[in-house]
């Protein structure tokens, strides 16, 4: 039996078998392989150009905000407040937008709390799940502080605080640790303590909260965080889970790590990302639901804020 041949294209020139061309194939991808790095190009060097937009495409890419890193690993991406902006944004809402510092506050800490109930579920009772909270000199701190009281009311977390340096130029703080004296929440007093109730032969701690710095942190790190910190970077591996308020602590707002990394595996951006969150790799969280609209365009966090779904207080990014 004859074997059959397989079809051949007839060429416009006689005598030449005709073969489908891949040159199409290959210009398709060298084109979006160079518009790729197109836009790495520009994004390194912080070319001015805010938006490229493809309207058939539903495309839309913003420079301003991504970093070629986020390109070339595919990372969520979203919009960010640099620490001047933060501030900025803080101060309006206590002066035309008539909030007090408590009422900010309460809502950020209480999205910690959440966020912590959401990561860290507790243990079924009567048994409780033990909480470090590292509280800073500020309004870090205070959000800390909140966010323990929350977790004791709720019955279900035993929080334990330390808090090295209290802050005695505003009497609110001094408020909220009354508030938890009344709740007979433990309090350490030195670094040694920290360290005894992080030692596994005597813990049972299941988190450590670090609400040490927030946004307006700039190095170097200053005694006692320095030592504290310290201490947290070159033991990460073998304490309990880390979570972050705002930034981790010792991270540039703006730049991310600069040589100490306390090792954070959750982190709870509040009103919006800083710059530094686009460098953190763990559980992302934004909380701190307090921007209206208008204040949300005008510092261009609208997309990030419409993350929020109905009675939403914390949202995962």
């Amino acid at each position: 039996m004859k074997k059959k041949k397989s079809p051949v294209h007839k060429s416009k020139h006689k005598g030449v078998p005709y073969e489908p061309s891949t040159k199409p194939f290959w210009f398709i991808f060298t084109a979006l392989y160079l518009f790729g790095c197109v836009l790495i190009f520009f994004s390194a060097i912080g070319l001015p150009l805010d938006i490229i937009e493809i309207p058939n495409f539903n495309f839309k890419f913003n420079f301003t905000t991504y970093t070629p890193v986020d390109l070339i690993m595919s990372r969520p991406l979203f919009k960010t407040l640099s620490a001047k902006s933060a501030f900025q944004l803080d101060q309006e809402l206590m002066s035309s937008g008539e909030f007090s510092i408590d009422q900010l506050m309460e809502i950020a800490g209480l999205a910690v709390a959440q966020v912590v109930h959401k990561e860290f579920p507790p243990p079924p009772p009567p048994a409780t799940s033990k909480v470090l909270v590292l509280v800073g000199p500020g309004n870090n701190g205070g959000d800390g502080l909140v966010a323990a009281r929350h977790l004791k009311l709720w019955g279900s977390y035993d929080p334990v605080i330390y808090y090295p340096k209290k802050s005695t130029s505003n009497p609110l703080y001094g408020r909220l640790v009354k508030q938890l004296q009344d709740l007979d929440v433990t309090e350490l007093s030195t670094l040694d303590e920290v360290k005894h109730l992080l030692d596994r032969r005597n813990s049972g701690v299941a988190l450590i909260i670090d609400s040490l710095f927030g946004f307006s942190f700039k190095p170097p790190l200053r005694p006692p965080f320095d030592d504290l910190i310290g201490y947290l970077s070159s033991n990460n591996e073998s304490l309990p889970p880390i979570l972050s308020v705002d930034i981790p602590s010792g991270w540039d707002v703006d730049d991310g790590p600069v040589g100490v990394d306390i090792g954070a595996s959750v982190l709870v951006s509040l009103t919006a990302p800083k710059p530094a969150a686009l460098k953190f790799t763990g559980s992302h969280y934004l909380g701190g639901r307090f921007i209206n609209p208008h204040i949300a365009e005008k510092y261009d966090i609208g997309d990030v804020i419409a993350k929020y779904k109905g009675d939403e207080m914390v949202v995962k990014l």
